[in-house]
């Protein structure tokens, strides 16, 4: 018992001492600051984004404005008339509060459309969407679900005008991304069906202008990122379709296909500001938890014995800058795994903590020490919420193996390599023409004429864990 009572104290003294000894924010911290306060947090191609399906006749940026003006109007009577929502748990009653808030938001949102119905996509089967396995028919009723030309050339300046930003926080609003990719993934299916018709150099064009204008957006927010790869690995399947199809191609269809493909290579240059524009919305949620760093995971319920212990203790030991602190150190890692994934390079072990009460060392003991590290609490919040973005670095990695399959289709196709010669012209391909993984050529089934290419990540367009592409 004496023993116990020791340790207690220790472990209180240490805290003392933490506390009135607070670490100061990091220069790391303050550069990423820095870079944070200089962006614009709300840009006037966010609110075109938002209100991209405004009705004919009403400008999609004003639109857009009364939409999200309409939300917070909606939020500010919610807090007022009900502060306490149901709890997510008493699904009867949360279900009833959603719905009656959402139908609230509605009404407001009817005096921005002025009586008028908002522009939509002509709908498509679930079904159909573009996968390496798109057949014919499929690509048909793509093409046949044209929108509206005003929601095509909104589509087009959205892609070309800047970031898209309603906010740099987790409670901002995010733009209907599904139709400017439904608008996109026309223009994919028409530039697919020009080309079948004859028109191959209109074709080309339309993929070189689509493939620049997605790849501008990718360094602009992790979710722009991926929503980028989404698009290019559709416009790519689209081009590999095509050229696997044709006989033989013109060398200056080949070129601008080829100079299209460049820009996809280069998605990796374009993230160095990405986990920037990350650490600002990361920022916003750590001030709300300075201003609160205790609240219950109950979701509403009262908190038991011990949640409440762990926030007497959370409230008395946090230390906010030295959170901070790890938050930025892990913000930075973060980074460089994105980078090095989407490089297709082999990801670094990271040094274990070199902190003199280092629990990370101790294994399953590492809670025993916690009590006389500074910030224990923060530091276990800090790294339960560390960014992992590598699997998403992982996915650029796998679109720019496509652009590698695709460039080695065109090639073929330019050379007019004969059915028979194609398994010796992929086992000497370029090195641009291979697997960025592994450097080496990619499987070629030659009965079938197809390649096969692993996946590195699920991805919802190319598939679980690898895809085929004719050649």
């Amino acid at each position: 018992m004496t023993a116990i009572l020791l340790v207690i104290i220790a472990a209180v003294l240490c805290q003392v001492y933490y506390a009135l000894t607070p670490v100061t924010l990091s220069p790391l911290v303050k550069s990423l600051d820095a870079k944070a306060s200089a962006l614009d947090r709300i840009t006037d191609n966010g609110h075109r984004a938002y209100g991209i399906r405004a009705p004919a006749g009403i400008d999609p940026v004003l639109y857009g404005k009364c939409l999200l003006a309409a939300h917070e109007k909606m939020v500010n009577e919610r807090s007022a008339q009900e502060p306490t929502p149901p709890s997510p748990f008493s699904q009867v009653e949360f279900s009833a509060y959603s719905r009656r808030w959402a139908d609230r938001e509605d009404e407001i949102r009817k005096v921005c459309r002025g009586g008028l119905d908002e522009l939509s996509v002509p709908p498509v089967a679930p079904t159909v969407r573009v996968t390496p396995s798109t057949s014919a028919d499929e690509w048909s009723a793509l093409h046949a679900a044209a929108p509206h030309d005003i929601l095509r050339q909104r589509a087009d300046l959205i892609w070309a005008a800047g970031p898209r930003r309603t906010g740099l926080s987790v409670e901002a609003l995010l733009p209907p991304y599904d139709t400017l990719m439904k608008v996109l993934r026309w223009q994919t299916a028409d530039a697919r069906q020009l080309w079948i018709d004859g028109d191959v150099g209109r074709a080309s064009g339309i993929y070189h202008r689509l493939l620049n204008a997605t790849a501008s957006r990718s360094g602009d927010s992790l979710i722009d990122a991926m929503i980028s790869v989404a698009a290019q690995s559709q416009l790519l399947l689209s081009v590999q379709s095509n050229v696997a199809a044709s006989q033989g191609l013109d060398a200056g269809v080949a070129e601008q296909l080829v100079a299209a493909l460049q820009v996809v290579d280069s998605t990796p240059d374009r993230l160095d500001s990405l986990m920037d524009i990350e650490w600002a919305v990361v920022r916003a949620v750590w001030d709300v938890v300075r201003a609160s760093p205790c609240q219950s995971l109950a979701f509403g319920a009262a908190p038991s014995w011990s949640e409440q212990a762990v926030c007497k203790f959370t409230e008395w030991t946090i230390d906010h800058n030295d959170t901070i602190n790890l938050a930025a150190s892990a913000n930075r890692a973060a980074q460089q795994a994105l980078q090095r994934a989407a490089r297709a390079e082999p990801e670094l072990l990271r040094d274990k903590e070199t902190d003199p009460f280092a629990c990370g060392r101790l294994d399953w003991l590492g809670p025993m020490c916690l009590p006389f590290v500074r910030n224990p609490m923060g530091r276990i919040v800090a790294g339960i919420s560390a960014p992992t973005y590598a699997q998403y670095g992982s996915r650029i990695a796998d679109l720019r193996n496509l652009a590698a399959a695709t460039r080695l289709a065109i090639t073929a196709r330019t050379k007019g390599v004969a059915k028979a010669d194609l398994a010796a012209f992929i086992a000497a391909a370029e090195p641009d023409q291979r697997d960025v993984f592994t450097g080496q050529p990619f499987a070629f089934d030659a009965a079938g004429g197809r390649l096969r290419v692993q996946l590195r990540t699920p991805s919802t367009v190319l598939g679980q864990e690898s895809y085929e592409l004719p050649l």
